[in-house]
């Protein structure tokens, strides 16, 4: 039909797109990035981080940017 399902979504994201999810900026040589444990998705370190911390000020628990799973 035209649409994909969610997972298929995220692995096409995680396959094709070669940049954070959150700034998306490309990856570099250089940069560090965290790969959260229980999704697999991969962020720039500062980025998640920064995500994780702006959640927790906000009350909520943090979750992955694109699939919402707990971190």
């Amino acid at each position: 039909r035209g649409c994909l399902e969610r997972n298929e979504l995220e692995r096409a994201f995680r396959d094709h797109m070669d940049c954070c999810a959150i700034c998306s900026e490309n990856w570099a040589a250089e940069d560090v990035y965290r790969v959260l444990p229980k999704c697999g998705h991969c962020f720039h370190v500062e980025c998640i981080d920064r995500w994780a911390l702006l959640s927790a000020g906000k009350g909520k628990g943090p979750k992955c940017p694109l699939c919402n799973t707990v971190l």
